[in-house]
């Protein structure tokens, strides 16, 4: 050190208010940097969230038509009407082993694994805008801000 200390005691002293320096100038950045994640995670979930829904085209027949195929939105809730009871048993595509009733499906019961994302109005949009414009799942899970295999 080029320091000149007349004791152990002041050069303790000198290096204690160092790190007290140090530490009040790490637990600065600190605080910026969790700022800094907080607003990163605030702007992830508003970009991540449904950025597309069935609300944006239900407005107008045409947009109703053109999207998935159906004359109106009220024949879409029609549609919806008629799945939606199924909704909460329904198995999706998963092989050949994925036709078996389930216990689940037998019992009427919820089927397993985590909520679904999507709403089911949502749901149905999708489905419909796949049959009726052949979208890629790459892009209708960018558009309903989901990952592809939800999608799939």
């Amino acid at each position: 050190m080029n320091f000149y200390f007349t004791s152990v005691c002041e050069y303790c002293k000198h290096l204690l208010l160092k790190l007290e320096q140090e530490n009040v100038t790490v637990q600065n950045k600190v605080k910026e940097r969790e700022m800094a994640l907080e607003e990163s995670k605030n702007t992830m979930t508003k970009t991540t969230a449904t950025s597309y829904d069935i609300n944006k085209i239900s407005h107008s027949d045409d947009l109703v038509l053109l999207h998935t195929g159906l004359k109106s939105y009220p024949f879409f809730t029609w549609i919806l009407n008629l799945v939606k009871p199924k909704l909460p048993h329904i198995q999706y595509y998963k092989g050949a082993n994925s036709q078996n009733v389930k216990s689940y499906q037998a019992n009427k019961n919820q089927r397993p694994g985590p909520k679904r994302l999507l709403k089911p109005e949502n749901e149905l949009l999708v489905v419909l805008m796949k049959l009726n414009l052949n979208l890629s799942e790459q892009f209708l899970a960018h558009l309903f801000g989901t990952c592809s295999s939800l999608i799939s």
